[in-house]
């Protein structure tokens, strides 16, 4: 994101105005942090699970803490941009656990269904069921690949907006200690 171009009276309006711009990024990233979650969620036609359960309350306190965050930046608290920049830099590092969980369950669910057709001369059934565990680990590879991209792009738009407060805050302190 390029510097923040702003003149002595754009600074001094910053006094009076609040920050959207890091608010609207902000909220945005939370909307696609929540699709990406009930994707996943959704996506898991298993029995509810401690590790789903830990998963939730890790999302609803990451929400928590960004959506504190985007009141605070809201009123250019360069604290809290760093704050935000930090939580874009863990939600892309939550691809290499929420989208290789996924990943495990489409080699398992693929494992099963070769383990139904290894017999001589597999019945009716177990092949009607083996088509059945190919398609559900098909359906997990694109759910894996969409949390990918739901995750990458939360991660960016919390950086961004973190970004913004950051050069912001920075440039109304600065203006403020000349006053």
């Amino acid at each position: 994101m390029n510097e923040v171009k702003l003149t002595r009276p754009k600074v001094e309006k910053l006094r009076y105005q609040p920050n959207k711009r890091s608010y609207y990024l902000a909220l945005l990233a939370i909307l696609f942090n929540v699709v990406n979650l009930f994707t996943v969620i959704n996506s898991t036609s298993v029995i509810p699970t401690f590790q789903i359960g830990v998963k939730i309350l890790l999302n609803i306190i990451m929400l928590l803490i960004v959506f504190l965050g985007m009141e605070k930046m809201k009123v250019y608290n360069k604290r809290w941009g760093v704050i935000v920049m930090l939580i874009g830099v863990l939600a892309f590092a939550r691809i290499f656990w929420m989208p290789m969980n996924i990943s495990e369950w489409s080699t398992d669910s693929r494992e099963q269904a070769e383990l139904l057709l290894e017999k001589e001369v597999p019945t009716e059934q177990e092949i009607k069921q083996a088509n059945q565990l190919k398609s559900k680990a098909e359906e997990y590879d694109r759910v894996q690949v969409r949390s990918i991209v739901f995750l990458s792009i939360t991660g960016t738009l919390l950086i961004l907006s973190g970004l913004d407060a950051f050069q912001k805050s920075s440039k109304l302190e600065a203006y403020l200690k000349e006053v």
